[in-house]
């Protein structure tokens, strides 16, 4: 549910005229994409949120996406422990802070792997948050 409030939130562009030959589908004019705002090469039927043609593997079945599961789940219980059982705090809201603490911290890291080298953010690796929570 969370994963469609994200993807409503991505505004949706029309797609750039493409030219047909025998061997490819290629986009005519560039391309913008919508979270960064810069335009690009891509051909047309890549979505928008595809990382830039740096060299970064993000495919959906990375190496990366179960740590990203994992450490999403654990983040929750761990979490949902300290407030429940240490602090005292009713179950629903203990996991209910949790669990948006798990994703601000999921979000906070995609920021800052935005800003590093060799890195991109990832609405990928975020859906994988979001399958942990």
């Amino acid at each position: 549910m969370i994963a469609l409030l994200i993807a409503a939130l991505i505004p949706l562009q029309p797609l750039p005229p493409v030219a047909v030959d025998s061997t490819r589908i290629v986009a005519v004019g560039p391309r913008v994409d919508p979270l960064s705002g810069t335009s690009s090469r891509l051909p047309a039927f890549l979505p928008p949120t595809s990382p830039p043609k740096t060299g970064i593997d993000d495919r959906w079945f990375g190496s990366d996406k179960p740590k990203h599961i994992i450490a999403s789940g654990l983040l929750v219980i761990s979490g949902q422990y300290l407030l429940e059982a240490k602090w005292r705090n009713p179950r629903r809201p203990s996991l209910v802070g949790s669990a948006a603490t798990t994703l601000a911290i999921g979000i906070g890291k995609e920021i800052r792997d935005a800003g590093r080298p060799r890195n991109h953010f990832s609405l990928r690796d975020l859906t994988a948050d979001l399958v942990g929570i």
